[in-house]
């Protein structure tokens, strides 16, 4: 089950008999000609979705947040945010 795709009342009832809820998370960034800029990410969601229909619980949207990314070599399309940010991200959404 995708959360932002279902109402309160069935994650309501997800969350009682399996409260998990999987963050697929990776940087926006170059991965060469031939693959998608959110590579990371969009492996992660689909290893999300495929323990979340054996296991149970919910997938949270993706995530396109990074720190050292491959900006450092100077790849073009790629977001590169402070490891700052991320961990205020990461200790809000935990802290919610």
């Amino acid at each position: 089950m995708r959360l932002e795709e279902i109402t309160p009342d069935i994650l309501a009832n997800i969350l009682k008999t399996r409260p998990i809820v999987y963050i697929p998370w990776g940087a926006l960034e170059w991965h060469g000609e031939h693959l998608p800029l959110g590579q990371d990410a969009l492996k992660v969601e689909k290893i999300c979705e495929l323990i979340a229909k054996n296991v149970g619980g919910v997938i949270h949207p993706p995530i396109y947040i990074g720190h050292q990314t491959m900006q450092i070599y100077g790849m073009p399309y790629t977001l590169e945010y402070s490891g700052e940010l991320v961990k205020k991200w990461l200790l809000n959404f935990y802290n919610n």
